[in-house]
């Protein structure tokens, strides 16, 4: 069975890691502003994103909030909690509207268990998030806004994979943390320059090399660090989302979801034992990929 799930990270599970998660996933959409996870919530549930985008934010006091890592059709959220994390450090807010497919944490930490290579993709996407965050303080601490605006542009059509993205000013501005007049010079001389075009909330890339040659370094290193990652895998960066359908009442539907299942019940590790202890007990050569 080769799977045709528009998440890359379900897409190319092994068949028998694939068979680990029949009849937990259920396909759900979002909007812009849903707010998946807030900060300091139990990790309940697991999110496996079709099409969109997710930001994880961090929130201020003063009701502001930075992004320090973005999710899309190539990433998994809340899978931390098959290593023993218990509640998001970080807040989750759909920044463009999709789907994704759900399934409690519970499931995945069980799957997780049964799994090896189940938990060496876990293991090397938690440490991808990780690495964004990394990048995105340095590159807010040394980059000017041109630089820091083509790298994100850059990075959310990577992860979104779409040329098209419904962004505002406003938004752009607070996942920048800058000023909105910042956002409005910087986003005017790059349609000046040929490389988007901007109107009415929507950003169109029209010349990705010219971009690629304003984005500081962040966004070629992050991209290296995630193809490194997995260069295990052969993954399909189309922008096309196949899997995903609309049954006949409207409902979405994707390949190995069940869009009507409903969650209840108290969650607990069938196996009595920790992936992080399985974790903790691999030699290293057991996340050594092999060329």
């Amino acid at each position: 069975m080769v799977s045709t799930h528009p998440n890359s990270i379900l897409k190319h599970l092994s068949k028998s890691d694939l068979a680990l998660f029949e009849g937990a996933l259920t396909a759900k959409s979002f909007v812009h502003g849903d707010i998946l996870a807030p900060a300091g919530s139990p990790i309940d549930h697991v999110y496996f994103p079709n099409s969109g985008l997710i930001s994880i934010v961090v929130p201020l006091k003063n009701g502001d909030v930075i992004e320090a890592g973005i999710v899309g059709r190539q990433d998994v959220f809340g899978a931390s909690a098959a290593f023993g994390a218990k509640t998001h450090i970080n807040s989750a807010v759909a920044q463009m509207p999709g789907s994704f497919s759900m399934m409690k944490a519970t499931d995945l930490i069980n799957a997780a268990a049964k799994s090896e290579t189940l938990r060496r993709d876990l293991f090397l996407h938690d440490q991808f998030m990780l690495a964004q965050a990394q990048q995105s303080a340095a590159c807010n601490a040394r980059h000017d806004i041109t630089q820091r605006l083509a790298t994100w542009l850059l990075r959310v059509r990577d992860r979104a994979q779409q040329e098209e993205l419904a962004l505002t000013q406003e938004f752009l501005s607070q996942m920048l943390g800058v000023q909105r007049a910042s956002v409005s010079i910087a986003a005017g001389a790059m349609q000046e320059a040929g490389m988007i075009q901007y109107r009415r909330g929507n950003i169109h890339i029209t010349d990705t090399p010219k971009l690629e040659q304003t984005a500081c370094e962040c966004f070629s290193v992050l991209r290296e660090h995630y193809a490194r990652a997995f260069r295990h895998k052969r993954f399909n960066l189309s922008h096309n989302a196949p899997g995903l359908s609309f049954d006949n009442a409207g409902k979405l539907a994707c390949a190995v979801c069940q869009p009507n299942r409903t969650f209840s019940g108290s969650f607990f590790n069938l196996t009595g034992r920790s992936p992080r202890d399985d974790l903790e007990r691999l030699d290293p050569p057991a996340f050594r990929l092999k060329n």
